[in-house]
């Protein structure tokens, strides 16, 4: 009896998690976030991005991903426009695929303590109740991951069913949410 429970304790817990990985991280056909991103030191140039799920599916490996355009305006309004694909793994984190590397790459877990790498990078989940301000507003309840590269330090923060809407550089708000269509 007490082998049952844990056994359905822990499949509830995965069922749970994979709910929550796809909160913090929605990939809801058209949702739309645009963004304000800099400057990362001061002087810095400030630059504007949109992202957009669409409706496009792509197979890669024989595991479908979903599309995500980004726009990115830099301060001449020099417009740059790419794709990424993104799919929940066996595991409930959101993985991108790397098209040069050939290879997918954790991008959001909601495990805390979790740690994984990407190239040249090093993750790691160190809240899952974190609070960040915005001038779009206070967001609490956040996962927060934090990302080192080199010497450098970014804490990324996704609130649970819109995304992400801000990331700290050196105790500065470098990125956060202008909108979303799913507010």
């Amino acid at each position: 009896m007490k082998t049952t429970f844990i056994v359905i304790f822990l499949l509830l817990l995965g069922a749970t998690t994979a709910t929550m990985a796809q909160d913090y991280f929605p990939l809801t056909e058209g949702a739309t976030w645009s963004y304000s991103y800099g400057p990362m030191y001061d002087g810095g140039e400030i630059y504007t991005y949109t992202e957009k799920v669409l409706s496009e599916k792509k197979v890669i490996n024989g595991k479908k991903y979903t599309a995500i355009e980004r726009e990115e305006y830099n301060a001449k309004n020099e417009l740059t426009k790419s794709v990424e694909y993104y799919r929940v793994n066996k595991n409930q984190e959101i993985v991108i695929y790397d098209d040069y590397n050939k290879a997918d790459y954790v991008t959001i877990s909601t495990v805390l303590g979790k740690e994984w790498e990407v190239p040249f990078i090093n993750c790691r989940v160190i809240d899952v109740d974190g609070t960040i301000k915005t001038p779009a507003g206070d967001y609490t309840d956040c996962l927060v991951i934090e990302m080192l590269g080199g010497e450098s330090i970014m804490e990324y923060y996704f609130d649970k069913e819109l995304g992400l809407v801000g990331v700290m550089y050196q105790e500065r708000l470098v990125c956060h949410l202008v909108k979303s269509s799913l507010e």
